[in-house]
């Protein structure tokens, strides 16, 4: 499902996606499929950036009116109609590594995501494979999770695990849990 469209990047590794609107497509996406903590895949020309999303900022035309009146949505029409429709939902998405084919790279990707490109949720199937490519468990962007992502890391480290949890062999889901509980410990140093 389409949920979003590339509008800035911040760095090599997190871009911003505003969130399509009803205005610009007949089902728009729901507050469940842009959460915190949902993988996504950007489709890029010949090649797709997996990544997860893991803040969201609401952007409005009000926050950087000069007048101290505040004006509701239908008088806001008439007063001051260049400003209709400026709202925005924006997810920053941290990229987590790209997919070309059936070719998984974890990690920092090596190319850029251009202007404009769409964001949809990532279905089970495109979790798994981006985290078991080979047959074997994979986390290869862990060390950059928490550079980039700052507070958000935990939470958001301990919401991939859950997610990696679904599809985890029994030994799979014992390193994960080891995994989890350093973190834990490292976060509370």
């Amino acid at each position: 499902m389409l949920i979003a469209r590339i509008v800035h990047s911040e760095s090599h590794t997190i871009y911003v996606g505003k969130v399509i609107e009803k205005r610009e497509v007949e089902n728009p996406p729901s507050k469940e499929d842009f959460a915190f903590g949902n993988f996504v895949k950007i489709s890029a020309e010949a090649e797709s950036f997996f990544g997860i999303i893991f803040d969201t900022v609401l952007q409005s035309p009000n926050n950087s009116l000069m007048s101290p009146i505040s004006f509701p949505d239908q008088a806001r029409e008439i007063f001051t109609p260049d400003q209709i429709n400026t709202c925005a939902t924006l997810i920053r998405i941290l990229i987590l590594g790209t997919l070309e084919q059936d070719k998984v790279l974890q990690g920092i990707a090596p190319k850029s995501i251009s202007f404009g490109a769409d964001v949809f949720k990532a279905s089970e199937k495109e979790i798994e494979h981006f985290h078991r490519s080979d047959g074997k468990l994979k986390i290869g962007y862990f060390s950059h999770l928490k550079p980039h992502a700052g507070e958000f890391a935990l939470p958001l480290f301990e919401i991939i695990i859950e997610k990696l949890k679904n599809f985890a062999s029994s030994d799979e889901k014992d390193c994960l849990e080891v995994l989890r509980k350093a973190m834990t410990i490292q976060q509370n140093l």
